[in-house]
Order: C-alpha cells, then structure tokens, then sequence
C-alpha cells in the first residue's frame, strides 16, 4: 500500500468513530499506566515491603526552562520565576537519591535519562555534583546510555564537553520545528538558526547520537511546513527524531486555533511523516520514533516497557516511577517537594499498587508502543498465563481491522495501526481503571487537572 492507500483507510477508520477513534480533545500519549486520572494518594510506607531488582533504569527530572512553551502541560517553572533557586534544588536532588539509596540499596544501573523541563539551564558544576552523587551511590555500569535532553538556546560548546566527560552519550534536542512564525506562536525562545547551530555544537563537542524532538499539529504550521521541517531535520544528519502530535490540555492556551481541531487533517501530518522517515531511511521504532539504525533507538524506553527488568527509580520533581508492583509519581509542587526531602522523606505522592491484572494490561499497554511489540514468550512465562486468551477480544479487534499482527512470537501494530498507537494502548486498560475513567468522562487520563 502506498501512502494515499494508508491515509485513506486511516481516515475512513476515524469517520466510522470506532473504538479507536482520535479525539483532539483529549488526545494524549500514553506514556505510563495506569493513567494518572485513576491515582491515588501514597507515601513512603507503600514501599516498605517492595524489593527492588538488583539492576534498574534511572530518570532524574529538572523543572527549569528559559520560559513556558505555550502548548506545554508538563511540571516546569521559567528560571527566576520558581521559590527554589536551581542550586538550592541539586542539592534536594542529592539528598532525595541518598534517601533512595539508603531505604533500596546501592542497585546497578543500566540506563539513565536526565529530563525536564530543560536540564541544560544546569551550570557544569551543578551537573558535576549530581552525577557525582548518582555514581557514589550507585553502581553505574560501563558503557551504559546516559541521555540528556536540551533546548537549542542552552547548548553550548563548554556544557556540551562537560557533559561528554560525565559520560552522557546521548543527547536530545528539543526543536519542534524550523519555521520561526511557528516557533514565535508556540513561545520558543530559539529560532531554526539556533537550532541548526545547536546540532553542529554538539557534533563538534564529540555527541554521536544526537536525538531531535519535533512536533505537527502546531498552530498555523501547514503541510508544506511540516515537508519543509522534516527535509532539514533529515538533511542535518540526527541519528533519530522523536516527532510528536500536539497533545491539548484542556487548559491549553492553544485551544483558540482551529487547525488543530480536525484530526483528519492530523492523520495527514502523521502519514507525510512515516513516508518522508521511509524515503530517508529510518527505522521506524514507534508511532513517534525514528531511528536511522537500530542501535540508535533509545534503550530506556524498551526496557521500561518492557515486561521483565523495567524497573525505574526516578528522582525529582513530578517524576514518576516504577517499583515492583507500584507506580509512583513524585511531588507536583516544588513547596511538597522540599518539605518532604528536608524531613528526610522520599517525597512520593500518587501512584497505584498493581495487582496482577493490572500488571499484565500495562505490559500491553506501554509494550504495544515499543520498537518490536509485545513479546509474547516474555509475557507468558513471567506471568505464567496466555496472552492470546488473556486479550484475545482485543487481539481479534486488531487482526480483523489489519491494525496489528502477531509474528515471530510479537504482538505488534501494522503500518496502519501505528497511526492509532495510543487509541489501541487504552483498549488494553482494565475494567477497573476504565471505569474510572468512564465516572470522569474521560478516555485516556494522561493528563492532571491543573498546569504546574
């Protein structure tokens, strides 16, 4: 099938309103599970009978920017607008991953992900002592991937070097697009001239695997401009580009535009995407990942959606994380956050205990986003069940609507299906959580009430 054959059969999916229909109005990537609409309030004491493996992933979470991007809902504050200066909150950090350590032990590490926010608004020094700590503290394994993301106005030839002795290998850009008007609407505080500098600093400061975020849907950005932004990315030679739809938040300032609120011309953005990624050469790893070789997909993000070894300890504020069978999420609130690290309190705040129903629905639904899908080996010798019973209504919903296939013991989404990636995921969510949501009027839940 060529690209019209796709687009066409995507759209006709979405005009039959068919359980995996795209709503822009709650539209959300379903990053973790269960949903953050479902939580519940939890402290440290959940965590006291919980055994940690002895090999994790770690997430560390830095909440300053240069400013506020319009479209953004995650947990950030503008430089010199937040109570808590940034060396004040290192020096939180440090004490919250000493807690950590102390209360589950000094654990191997596999992977780390520092994120935000922007944590390049970090000084050298402030990055010096916060992998200093994780490294005192944590056995730190050779060669592992170690990610940090950016802005193009942050990077610097100095930090870009001194981020590269401290061992991260990976960095991620964030860029959205290479049209300034676009860029002015949506209050970046970096034009594609930045940005296209950025790129060539980190490649003279040593990075060879460069990520670049990029987003559609944005306001008064059209297809033209989005082939246009795509042709640079390409031509600028990242080793992936994460390309992401604009999520609203129903407080979003973006709301008034009416270009986003057509999802039929958003499967457009989406498939010009896949088949400009296709004519460059890319692996495609997920509905929004794009790699040029497979070694370059960011390893984390399997494993934490993986079935076995996803363990994740997550430091910072509005984190979130998962424990044995618990998902947590950190303090949303800086004032939350400092009170419990200086009463020596690991500052968890929602989160959920996982029986084992909900286990096997969020190996569904944040494996079916990963590069090879669902290992469905994997799946029934750790829960010792069948998946294909287990979920046999939406295995057969997918099959019969040629949106996944099972191969080589995966379960994983077609071309076609990869469009619905997240419309598909929730179908995976248990009856107790969509029950839930239902009470709340909602479909996904990823998002929380209020923009911190």
């Amino acid at each position: 099938m060529n690209y019209n054959d796709f687009l066409n059969e995507a759209k006709t999916i979405q005009s039959k309103k068919m359980q995996i229909h795209k709503d822009y109005k709650e539209y959300a990537f379903t990053f973790s599970y269960p949903p953050p609409q479902s939580l519940y309030k939890i402290d440290e004491s959940n965590f006291d009978c919980v055994e940690l493996d002895d090999e994790i992933n770690i997430y560390i979470h830095i909440p300053y920017c240069t400013g506020k991007c319009s479209y953004c809902y995650f947990c950030c504050y503008e430089l010199n607008k937040c109570t808590v200066k940034k060396s004040e909150y290192v020096s939180l950090l440090r004490h919250e991953i000493k807690l950590a350590r102390n209360k589950y032990g000094k654990k191997i590490v596999s992977s780390i992900h520092i994120g935000g926010g922007t944590p390049t608004t970090l000084t050298e020094l402030e990055f010096e002592e916060i992998f200093k700590c994780l490294f005192d503290n944590f056995a730190i394994k050779e060669n592992i991937e170690i990610t940090c993301e950016s802005s193009p106005e942050t990077v610097t030839l100095k930090k870009m070097r001194k981020l590269i002795d401290l061992g991260v290998n990976r960095l991620n850009i964030g860029i959205q697009c290479f049209n300034d008007d676009t860029l002015r609407i949506i209050n970046r505080r970096h034009n594609s001239e930045v940005a296209i500098k950025a790129i060539e600093i980190a490649k003279s400061a040593g990075f060879k695997n460069i990520n670049i975020d990029l987003m559609y849907g944005l306001p008064n950005q059209t297809l033209e401009d989005w082939k246009k932004t795509l042709d640079i990315a390409n031509a600028l030679e990242v080793q992936s580009i994460s390309a992401y739809r604009l999520r609203l938040h129903p407080k979003s300032k973006l709301n008034e535009y009416d270009n986003l609120k057509h999802d039929d011309r958003m499967l457009e953005f989406y498939f010009t995407l896949v088949n400009k990624m296709e004519e460059f050469g890319f692996i495609q790893a997920s509905s929004h990942k794009f790699s040029r070789q497979e070694n370059t997909i960011q390893k984390q993000i399997i494993s934490k959606r993986g079935i076995k070894k996803n363990e994740l300890l997550s430091f910072g504020l509005s984190s979130y994380g998962y424990i044995g069978n618990i998902l947590y999420w950190n303090s949303r609130t800086i004032e939350e956050y400092k009170n419990k690290i200086n009463r020596n309190v690991l500052p968890y705040s929602l989160g959920y205990v996982l029986n084992e129903s909900e286990q096997k629905s969020k190996s569904c639904v944040l494996g079916i986003h990963n590069y090879k899908g669902i290992s469905i080996k994997d799946y029934n010798e750790y829960f010792k069940s069948d998946f294909k019973n287990d979920f046999n209504k939406q295995i057969t919903f997918c099959k019969e609507n040629r949106l996944a296939k099972i191969e080589n013991e995966h379960f994983s989404l077609s071309k076609l299906g990869m469009a619905f990636s997240d419309e598909i995921a929730i179908m995976f969510y248990s009856e107790d959580i969509k029950k839930v949501l239902s009470e709340k009027k909602k479909r996904y839940g990823m998002f929380f009430d209020e923009i911190i």
